[in-house]
């Protein structure tokens, strides 16, 4: 409720007027204290929006050529900065989530991938004309270089051929199962003509694709520095 006589003179006061027109002193003294008290309980508390709340709602009430109104607009500009800074730090914090929940997701993620890439390879392996030409091809060179390599030699060249496989299907193009040869390597037999040249680049790319990273996890292990990998070094 707004005064209608100055408090410290006693002069009536027009309407809407924030300052005794005879003595100056503020109208809304009582008012302003207790806004003020109310904005600083909020700064000590840390509440910067609650106080800079407080603090507007003084402002309207302190005449705009007062000196108190210039202090409070300066107190309400440094409590925005504040409540600017503040509130990226809080929303990234809310939102942050924990290393390990972040690892275990990513982790969860790249197991299904590389469950539904190993069914699909084993899909490859129900294939009668597959598998036996594959172990054809593993037996003759088993008999020349031993298994080691005989069997590392088929899964290279297993994997590469399912890649093309993965591009073909992705593409609907019609192929067969990847067919082993001794001394050649493996083919996959196209049931339908491709023209496209961007489309054949795909399925040509994709066995070597697939290759590499069958590869990489082996030569990531090879390469990592031993003091870095916690593994103790060669001498």
């Amino acid at each position: 409720m707004t005064p209608t006589h100055c408090g410290r003179c006693g002069t009536e006061l027009p309407a809407d007027v924030l300052a005794c027109p005879a003595c100056g002193a503020l109208v809304h003294a009582e008012t302003l204290k207790r806004l003020a008290a109310d904005a600083e309980a909020a700064s000590r508390a840390g509440d910067f929006s609650a106080a800079r709340d407080h603090w507007s709602a003084a402002l309207h009430l302190l005449p705009p050529q007062s000196r108190q109104h210039a202090a409070v607009r300066e107190r309400i500009a440094g409590l925005t900065r504040r409540t600017d800074t503040a509130q990226p730090k809080q929303t990234a914090a809310a939102t942050e989530q924990p290393w390990w929940s972040r690892g275990a997701a990513g982790l969860a993620t790249l197991a299904v991938l590389l469950i539904g890439k190993l069914k699909f390879l084993l899909l490859g392996l129900t294939k009668a004309s597959t598998f036996m030409s594959m172990f054809a091809f593993f037996g003759v060179y088993w008999s020349v270089y031993g298994w080691p390599l005989a069997l590392g030699l088929v899964v290279s060249i297993y994997v590469h051929e399912m890649g093309h496989v993965a591009m073909l299907r992705r593409l609907g193009i019609d192929a067969g199962a990847p067919l082993f040869v001794p001394g050649v390597g493996a083919f996959v037999m196209l049931k339908q003509h491709v023209t496209d040249p961007l489309t054949d680049a795909k399925i040509g790319l994709a066995g070597p694709v697939w290759g590499l990273g069958a590869r990489l996890p082996r030569l990531c292990s090879t390469r990592l520095p031993a003091r870095a990998s916690g593994w103790p070094s060669r001498s």
